[in-house]
């Protein structure tokens, strides 16, 4: 389970980051890395269960910065 995560994150990061026309609003507003980053990192370092679970919240962390630039305008 953990290798197919780290592949289908690592997939993501080469054939659909670079063409969705935005960038992840956690490492636009932080300056520190990207969700899929942070992802293939805590899913290496604590496994599957634990790594999904911080990514989890991670990704709500960012989707919440993501409605309060939009809404910035």
């Amino acid at each position: 389970m953990k290798t197919l995560l780290l592949l289908a994150i690592r997939a993501y990061q080469r054939h659909l980051s670079p063409h969705k026309g935005f960038r992840c609003a956690h490492h636009v507003r932080t300056g520190r890395g990207s969700c899929s980053g942070y992802g293939h990192r805590v899913i290496t370092r604590f496994g599957a269960v634990t790594g999904l679970r911080l990514l989890r919240r991670r990704l709500a962390a960012c989707g919440a910065l993501a409605r309060e630039e939009e809404q910035r305008g």
